[in-house]
């Protein structure tokens, strides 16, 4: 677990490194001016139709299992 500080200064970190900015870019939309984590939203998002037209052309979403998380996770830790 990294402390906040520790945290700002590693994302700083990325984000300022071209090569690896690609894999923080996903939480933009989720860090505040202060580059705190906000999850708070009232937005409410449905995905029944991309998932039935995704469906038809072949393509399943995996199963979010153990080693699915173990393997997301094996990635942050590569990055942070």
């Amino acid at each position: 677990m990294l402390d906040d500080t520790t945290f700002k200064n590693k994302l700083k970190n990325l984000l300022n490194n071209s090569d690896k900015n690609d894999f923080v870019k996903f939480l933009i939309n989720d860090i505040d001016k202060d580059l705190h984590l906000s999850y708070k939203t009232n937005i409410i998002i449905k995905s029944d139709f991309t998932i039935n037209y995704l469906d038809k052309l072949g393509f399943h979403w995996p199963k979010i299992d153990k080693k699915y998380l173990n393997n997301f996770i094996n990635l942050l830790k590569g990055v942070f």
